[in-house]
């Protein structure tokens, strides 16, 4: 959770803040935030600030509520934010119980202001940097050890566990003495099959006046606990090493079950008095005849008793869950086993000697290949291995880590490559795998796995081992990548299209995002009817074609119809848009887009039954053009009720169009718009190339407007005044009187298609509605009949005044002897508009 402050006061370091805004954890979850280990790295390198200002708490919160520190907790101007001294002892707690923890807001904000201010507070001598994906925290440039016990202890990472009141133990080995301490130790079985099992326990009982380095820890007694009994080992030998390093030399109990076996362990005695000792053992394992070597970490802890100890061992063997969580992962996996079976005579007969000449059949210098997870580029690197499995690998220099090195396994089916190893945490930050045998003898294919090549982010993706002799390192972009043709058959592989073609998930990716896509689109699954204007060839006139579209839920489209076919993917946009793009794949007849609004004032549509149209745009290619234009989608069969129908609707719609009908009638253009509420007249015409449409759904269809159905008729007009002077000049028509005429007669018909004066209004006779009073009765009944919100009856009501303006204009300039009324053009204007009267009435009414 990120906040803002100003510019007053103390800055904020840019570099340092956006290192902890990507460091630490999302704040929404209290409990998640604290439990985070990027969130405890943190807390541990505030307490080194904190100890190397020495300053106190106290100190902390007098200088962050007064300037020029208190900018560091702005909010806004305004509201200044604080830190409570309780919330200080949480926020620099590294490890706080769950029973104890506490809701407290912007708990991301105030930490990152206390890295700021302590940095702040100490004039630059402290900062913080990232050194291989780490958060590393300085002191004079020296890197600080975040992980000594001093930052830890008082806080209760190191804190000594409650002690438990018992009564001396009977029998066995004898109680120490009062004072006398007990451990409880803990070290890593790696052969056990079930994780839980994993940790096993030693109960140390150390001999009398046992308690630091110069004394005596001879007949210390070392019990191992197992599911099937216990295990007794006792010290012979005890050895202060380098003043700081206790060594003890122990062997079997008598009376064990197996005996002569002597085992080693060092530890680090950090102090007399320490709460926790780590270290070392080194001795056999397994069983009987089956024993072999093995080393690994051990943890001493100190109890107060036997019986302590007893009660802990006994609770980890029944909930290991319930083992500390810091001491599992301080043993994971550290521990060392030598197979070794039967009598080496040479260096072959090593265990795991098969592994060189293994490595022997890919030791060799290779060109690598991936795609960069940030840059999209194609990384070319070098990586050579060795027959001894040694890796090195080299990359463009301008990458955060321009050279990785590690080693090569051999496995059952292929090569595993680990890279950079991460000393702290005892692990490998990337990894390749790579299948075992060579593809004509030339390319290791594989995927990659790990944290990026930069260390930032975890990321995985394929790679590409080609032999060869010298490598190249570079950075190249996609298009130049593919454009060599040496690269081609390494592009097929990394691409998934030849060999490993199930090697990553990218595959199940892209249809999971289908489907993700496709969910809201469920219920708006169905068949639709697609009405679009198109002109087929460019010598036509503008006519409507319906296609059929269907959308299924997975978001598959398909549309047919008119000699079109194609299929396409469909997806509802975040702002509510649905969107198909077809032509996918390629081979489709069909290439182009539709896209279509599905919101509105009063939210979106989310239904097929909430639908009875909507608009649109679409933009179709064929072999000579690519094409924009308006688009209706209305659901088929049509959902308008009241409405009788005209069946079959055809699929081209033009002025002269002539259909016979089942019951032997012919019906024209404006029947089928009136079926359709006016969808036909509002598509008639020549597509703009601005085109502007209703964005809501269910918008009634309007008239076109004022000056898109006028602005061709004053044209026209004007050189009718032209045409009527000329006449009486010469007395007779001629070629120029022609062309004139010609231009008269195309703006009176681009008017006439785009609406100017039309008898119709949404597909109904203008003499049937009336739009005169507040509420004109057959108006409202037209809303309802389509379904039509009542908000839009006072636009309705102007586009009607507009239309009945458009028939005055229409009478006037046929009346008029200087504009249409001559002769000539009488005639021009009745074959589009008919016989004048009905305007007239119109007029007068």
């Amino acid at each position: 959770m990120t906040k803002t402050f100003t510019d007053e006061g103390v800055h904020r370091d840019e570099t340092v803040e956006e290192l902890l805004q990507r460091y630490l954890p999302d704040d929404t979850d209290s409990a998640s935030f604290f439990d985070h280990p990027n969130r405890r790295e943190v807390v541990l390198g505030l307490r080194a600030f904190v100890l190397a200002l020495r300053i106190s708490q106290k100190t902390i919160y007098s200088d962050l509520a007064r300037e020029p520190y208190k900018s560091l907790l702005y909010i806004s101007h305004q509201e200044p934010d604080t830190i409570s001294t309780t919330n200080l002892s949480y926020l620099l707690n590294p490890n706080i119980e769950q029973s104890r923890l506490r809701p407290i807001k912007w708990l991301k904000f105030r930490t990152i202001a206390l890295v700021h201010y302590l940095i702040a507070k100490s004039g630059g001598r402290l900062s913080v940097s990232e050194q291989n994906g780490q958060l590393v925290f300085l002191n004079q440039n020296q890197p600080i050890d975040t992980h000594a016990g001093r930052l830890r202890k008082k806080e209760g990472l190191g804190r000594k566990p409650r002690q438990v009141e018992t009564e001396p133990s009977g029998g066995g080995s004898p109680a120490p003495t009062p004072g006398q301490p007990c451990f409880l130790a803990f070290y890593w079985r790696p052969h056990r099959k079930k994780t839980k099992e994993k940790v096993g326990y030693a109960l140390v009982q150390p001999s009398a006046g046992a308690n630091s380095l110069d004394d005596s820890w001879v007949e210390t007694e070392i019990t191992y606990w197992y599911s099937d009994g216990a295990h007794k080992t006792v010290v012979t030998e005890s050895n202060p090493s380098d003043g700081r390093m206790l060594s003890l030399r122990l062997v079997d109990a008598p009376g064990q079950k197996r005996t002569g076996v002597w085992t080693q362990i060092t530890l680090d005695w950090t102090s007399d008095k320490a709460p926790i000792y780590v270290g070392a053992f080194a001795s056999l394992s397994g069983k009987f005849n089956q024993a072999h070597p093995a080393a690994g970490l051990m943890v001493w802890w100190r109890q107060a008793s036997v019986e302590a100890c007893e009660d802990l061992i006994r609770q980890y063997i029944q909930n290991p869950e319930s083992i500390p969580d810091d001491v599992f992962h301080f043993l994971l996996g550290q521990r060392v086993d030598v197979p070794v079976d039967g009598v080496v005579e040479s260096f072959d007969a090593l265990p795991r000697a098969k592994n060189a000449w293994l490595l022997a059949e890919v030791a060799d210098s290779y060109q690598g290949f991936f795609v960069h997870p940030i840059t999209g580029h194609v990384t070319l690197f070098s990586c050579k291995i060795s027959r001894a499995g040694r890796v090195d690998c080299r990359y463009p220099t301008q990458h955060k880590h321009p050279r990785l090195q590690g080693f090569a396994s051999p496995l059952n089916h292929g090569i595993r490559v680990d890279l950079d190893f991460d000393y702290e945490n005892g692990a490998y930050r990337l990894h390749y795998f790579l299948e075992g045998g060579l593809t004509d003898n030339r390319y290791l294919l594989g995927v990659y796995a790990g944290f990026d090549h930069s260390f930032t982010h975890p990321t995985s993706g394929r790679v590409v081992l080609q032999k060869q002799a010298d490598p190249i390192v570079a950075d190249l972009d996609l298009f130049t990548f593919c454009q060599s043709s040496q690269y081609q058959e390494v592009g097929q592989y990394l691409s998934g299209q030849q060999g490993l073609a199930a090697a990553t998930d990218s595959q199940a990716v892209e249809e999971l995002k289908n489907i993700t896509r496709a969910r809201p689109l469920a219920r708006l699954a169905g068949t639709y009817d697609l009405y679009m204007t198109e002109r087929r060839n460019p010598n036509d006139y503008p006519e409507i074609f319906r296609y059929r579209l269907e959308i299924n839920r997975s978001g598959k489209a398909l549309l047919s119809g008119n000699g079109r076919s194609g299929e396409g993917i469909a997806e509802v946009s975040r702002d509510h848009l649905l969107r198909i793009q077809f032509g996918l794949p390629t081979n489709q007849l069909l290439q182009g887009s539709l896209l279509v609004s599905l919101c509105d004032d009063k939210g979106h549509i989310e239904r097929h039954d909430q639908i009875r149209h909507l608009f649109g745009m679409a933009t179709l290619v064929d072999q000579d053009r690519v094409m924009a234009m308006v688009a209706v989608l209305k659901p088929s069969p049509p959902t308008d009720e009241g409405l009788v129908p005209i069946d079959p609707l055809p699929i081209r719609f033009h002025r002269q169009m002539s259909v016979e009908q089942q019951n032997q009638t012919r019906v024209g253009f404006d029947s089928y718009d009136r079926q359709l509420a006016g969808l036909l007249s509002t598509l008639e015409g020549e597509a703009y190339r601005l085109i502007r449409l209703p964005k809501t759904p269910n918008h009634p269809f309007r008239p076109r407007r004022v000056q898109d159905r006028r602005t061709a008729f004053f044209a026209a007009c004007h050189l009718a005044k032209y045409y009527g002077q000329q006449r009486l000049v010469s007395g007779h028509e001629d070629e120029k009187m022609v062309d004139l005429r010609n231009d008269i007669k195309s703006y009176l018909f681009e008017s006439f298609r785009h609406g100017f004066a039309t008898l119709r209004f949404g597909g109904a006779l203008v003499r049937e509605l009336g739009a005169k009073g507040s509420r004109p009765e057959r108006l409202v009944q037209f809303l309802a009949q389509h379904g039509i919100d009542d908000v839009y009856l006072i636009k309705l009501k102007g586009d009607f005044r507009d239309l009945i303006r458009d028939h005055v204009l229409l009478v006037s300039a046929y009346d008029d002897p200087t504009e249409l009324g001559h002769a000539d053009l009488n005639d021009l204007v009745e074959r589009l508009w008919g016989d004048m009267d009905e305007y007239r009435a119109l007029v007068s009414a």
